[in-house]
């Protein structure tokens, strides 16, 4: 029940209003997917990110 509410609570809150329907696998490869893919190769954890999002990191000035 606990993640029924905040999945509701964040389809109502960050996501545009044709979204406010969407089931939680729409939502899986819409939102999470797009960002990246999490890859298991040679024991090793890496996020490959998409494309733009990649450039948006490698643009962006380091901040301390």
């Amino acid at each position: 029940m606990l993640l029924y509410n905040l999945l509701s609570a964040f389809k109502r809150v960050s996501l545009p209003e044709e979204m406010h329907d969407a089931r939680p696998k729409r939502l899986r490869f819409l939102v999470i997917n797009s960002v990246g893919k999490v890859v298991r190769h040679a024991c090793e954890t890496v996020l490959r990110c998409a494309d733009a999002l990649a450039r948006t990191f490698a643009d962006a000035p380091l901040t301390q």
